[in-house]
Order: structure tokens, then sequence, then C-alpha cells
């Protein structure tokens, strides 16, 4: 379990090599408990990291996790902390780390053996990002920061850059759709959906990924009836096509 977490995280850091993470990618695509797991540890992370802003309130966390870790499983000892990586996983050796995620479910609102949380974290896949300057707004350097950090999951950190971006930049269709994700992701879901359907309303290279996340942020929502609309549309040459017959027949 502890491999497992510990694997997770470092996927979400970006510290995997190029053969690792690709592995990983691999067994992601195959595997809806390993998706559902790497999107409980993210949305964790997310929510933690938004609650216990700052080092000072490091105690706090530790202590509240070591509450639900003991309510939920049992009590056990922390292990020692790692400067290096504030978070849970690397708090706890292996029973601890597994406890204190399955408790997160719990703390956190996680909607265990939810079906609409189960198939979004099966089906939400995010292209890579690979931002470059398009003239005006943010120089490379910035950019570059919010590649890795929308790449390991920080899209609170990705959303200013992007957002300057898309403003200075309103026909870079390609930062406007990962805004739109970056949006989705940190709870402005209206703004991230505006940006998708002005993307999908003239064919383009992204019309085709836009569309499919526009579906899949109202099954996040456990919203069926749109989600199931969204989905029926998309038309047998899409690239996305297969996945959303796929995700129909499981929706109905």
């Amino acid at each position: 379990m502890e491999e497992l977490y510990t694997r997770i995280e470092d996927y979400l850091d970006d510290t995997l090599s190029p053969a690792e993470r690709a592995a990983f990618e691999a067994e992601l695509a195959a595997d809806a408990e390993l998706a559902a797991a790497l999107e409980v540890v993210r949305e964790a992370r997310e929510r933690l990291a938004r609650q216990w802003a700052g080092e000072e309130a490091d105690s706090a966390l530790h202590a509240t996790l070591r509450q639900v870790g003991a309510q939920h499983f049992g009590s056990s000892e922390p292990a020692a902390t790692q400067t290096n990586r504030p978070w849970i996983v690397r708090r706890w050796p292996a029973l601890a780390a597994a406890a204190a995620i399955a408790g997160l479910l719990i703390w956190l609102g996680w909607p265990a053996g939810n079906t609409d949380a189960r198939l979004y974290a099966q089906y939400k896949t995010y292209p890579k990002a690979g931002f470059v300057t398009r003239g005006g707004g943010p120089d490379q350097t910035e950019l570059a920061n919010a590649t890795a950090a929308f790449n390991q999951g920080r899209y609170q950190d990705a959303l200013p850059v992007l957002e300057r971006q898309a403003a200075a930049n309103p026909d870079d269709l390609e930062a406007r759709f990962f805004l739109a994700l970056c949006l989705i992701e940190t709870g402005r879901t209206t703004d991230g959906r505006a940006q998708l359907e002005q993307i999908i309303a003239a064919p383009n290279a992204w019309a085709s990924d836009a569309r499919w996340q526009l579906a899949l942020s109202y099954l996040k929502e456990k919203d069926r009836s749109r989600c199931r609309d969204l989905l029926s549309r998309i038309p047998p040459d899409d690239a996305h096509y297969e996945q959303a017959h796929q995700l129909l027949t499981k929706l109905h």
C-alpha cells in the first residue's frame, strides 16, 4: 500500500523518469481503481493545501490526520517528517498511509462507493501541457512554471498565468483550453465551461477535447442528464467517440 501511494505522490510531484511516467499512465488507463486512488490523493492534497496554507499550520494538519486515522483505522505513530515533501502520505508508515487516505474520503466528503465519482476518476484524463509564448502576456519562464504546475496537478498555481496568457492572446485556444480545466479544478466551473463552450463553437484542433471535458464537468457534479446529452452529441469521427460510447452505456 505504501508503495502504491508513493508512486502516486511521485507522479503528482512529477519526479518520475519519462519511462516511469509513461508506464504509470498506461496503468492508469487500464486500472480504474488506480485512477480513482490517484484522484483521491490529488483531491486530498489540493483541499488540504487550501485549508492549511502555510508552514505555521503544519502541526494542526498533522494532528488532524492522526485523529482521522485513529478514528477509522486504529492509532498509529507517525513516521519521521520529510522536510522536502509536506504531504500526508510521506509522514506515515504503510498502514497509517492507507488509513489517512481512506479516512480522508470520509472527512473530506469524498463519496465512497459513488458510481459517478468512480466513473469520473476513470475517464478524466488531461493532455500534457506545454505552453509557449505567443506575443505579450507571461514570459517563457512563467509559462514553463505554469506547465509544470498543471502537469503536477497544481491548478491554482497555473491559473493566474493562464488567465494572463488567454487575456493577452484571445486566439490562443490551447491556453484557453487549459485555463478552462484549471477553472473547473479550482471550483470556478461556470467560468471553465464558458471557455470550453467558446472553443467548441467553431471547428478547431481543441474542439474535440473541449467537448469531452465539458461532458465530464457535468459528471463531476453528478449531473448525469447533462453529461449524457453532451456525450450523445459526440460524432462517430470524433477522437473521443469510443470513450463517449463506453461512458454512455455505464450511465444508463
